[in-house]
C-alpha cells in the first residue's frame, strides 16, 4: 500500500517537462506580464486618488464603494499576476530552463522586478491593515484652497 503511494506522490511531484523552450515568446510573456502589473498599479493609483476625492466630498462611507472597489481589484489583480509569473518562472527553473535575468529566493525563481513588485505590494498592504482608527482621518485632507469650516 505504501509503495502505491509513494509511486502516486512521483507522479504528481515530478519535475515538469517543457517541451521546447523559445526565448523570444517567453520574453514577450514577461513584457506582457510587466505592462498588465504595472496597468493594475495606474488603477490602483486613480483609485486611490478618486477615493480620497470622494472622502473630501461626501465624507465617510461604506467599504463597498467604487472608489474603494477599484483599488482591491487593481491591488489584488496585480497580486495574483506577479504570484502567477513567480510560479510559472520557478516551474521552468524546475524543469532545467535557464531562462536570463533570473534570480532564485529560497524555493521561488523570478526576474528581480517580479520579487520587487510583489515584496512592495505586501507591504503596503500590511501598511493599510495596520493603521491605526482616527490616523487617515478624512477630515483633515481638503482640497487646495479649502478653509476649514469650524
Amino acid at each position: 500500500m505504501s509503495a502505491a503511494i509513494q509511486g502516486w506522490v512521483k507522479q504528481v511531484v515530478r519535475t515538469p517537462v517543457v517541451a521546447e523552450y523559445d526565448a523570444v515568446a517567453h520574453e514577450r510573456l514577461r513584457f506582457r506580464a510587466f505592462f498588465a502589473i504595472a496597468i493594475f498599479k495606474l488603477f490602483n493609483f486613480f483609485g486611490g486618488n478618486w477615493d480620497i476625492q470622494w472622502h473630501v466630498a461626501i465624507g465617510r462611507d461604506s467599504l463597498f464603494i467604487p472608489p474603494h472597489l477599484m483599488v482591491m481589484v487593481a491591488f489584488f489583480a496585480g497580486l495574483a499576476l506577479s504570484c502567477a509569473l513567480i510560479a510559472y518562472e520557478t516551474r521552468l527553473r524546475r524543469a532545467c530552463v535557464q531562462a536570463a535575468g533570473v534570480m532564485s529566493i529560497g524555493p521561488f525563481s523570478a526576474p528581480a522586478p517580479t520579487f520587487g513588485i510583489f515584496l512592495v505590494m505586501l507591504a503596503r498592504s500590511s501598511q493599510r491593515c495596520s493603521m491605526k482608527p482616527g490616523t487617515a482621518s478624512s477630515a483633515s485632507i481638503r482640497p487646495c484652497g479649502a478653509r476649514r469650516i469650524s
